[in-house]
């Protein structure tokens, strides 16, 4: 989870639509890709799905200036970094933690 400089929006990822938390290691194994990306707008009180069928969204972190989003993605052992555009957030990096 992550909450933006001015506490008005939070960013949350759940790590799967089909197992609870304690089911990790049967929702690594499956290969689930259920994970989503979500905001919170406090002032509105609306939840926005910004992106969708992740594996196992492990980790949501904004850049010290808000320019990005990144988020784990822990099955494929990425991180996906996002730039908001408007509304909407465009996936434009893809990097591979190395191991």
């Amino acid at each position: 989870m992550e909450i933006s400089e001015d506490e008005h929006v939070i960013y949350f990822s759940d790590s799967s639509t089909l197992f609870y938390r304690r089911e990790f290691m049967a929702l690594l194994l499956s290969g689930d890709k259920t994970d989503r990306l979500m905001k919170h707008d406090k002032s509105t009180k609306e939840v926005t799905v910004l992106i969708s069928n992740l594996a196992f969204a492990n980790g949501v972190a904004l850049s010290k200036v808000g320019s990005f989003l990144a988020v784990a993605e822990t099955t494929t052992c990425k991180i996906l970094r996002l730039w908001p555009w408007g509304f909407r957030f465009a996936l434009l990096h893809f990097g591979h933690l190395g191991f």
